[in-house]
């Protein structure tokens, strides 16, 4: 009897609120996992890293768009952070990127294509036109990071069939 009145007086409920703050701590530690699993896949995704860049050029943030590329040791020598910065802040002048849409990434191992849908301004001495097109915009991961891949025959981020090879 003396069994049944400690049940009844609680012994039995204590361990079910141990079973539920458990639940609850498992629930959180779920949660957190989840944000930084997806936190990991959002920063190396290839996706990202040309969103990045597009943001960075639509904000004339050309320092940024420097670092989002993966240039090679020669490539880096011929064009330092200062004169690519020179040099986009002269194109930016005539050409703006006005919008983008990023489409589905095709990822094979390291390497990565993304097709982004780009509007740009371009100015000309007479007019200025606005040019909507398709680009693949190549990108590799560096160290585990995503970059972008420097296409410069077709543009520094494989814009060029834009008509404004720069990009």
């Amino acid at each position: 009897m003396a069994t049944d009145a400690g049940n009844a007086a609680g012994g039995i409920g204590r361990p079910q609120r141990v079973g539920w703050i458990g639940r609850g701590v498992l629930a959180v530690a779920v949660a957190l996992a989840a944000l930084l699993v997806w936190q990991w896949v959002r920063v190396s995704s290839p996706v990202t890293v040309v969103d990045r860049a597009g943001q960075a050029i639509k904000a004339g943030d050309w320092k940024t768009v420097y670092h989002l590329v993966d240039w090679s040791d020669d490539q880096k020598q011929m064009l330092d952070e200062g004169r690519f910065v020179s040099l986009a802040n002269i194109y930016a002048k005539v050409v703006t990127l006005e919008d983008y849409k990023i489409g589905s990434p095709r990822v094979d191992g390291e390497t990565a294509v993304v097709p982004v849908m780009v509007t740009a301004k371009v100015a000309s001495l007479l007019s200025t036109k606005t040019k909507t097109d398709t680009a693949d915009v190549r990108c590799r991961r560096v160290a585990g990071e995503w970059r972008i891949a420097p296409d410069l025959r077709n543009g520094l981020i494989g814009m060029g069939n834009l008509g404004i090879g720069g990009l």
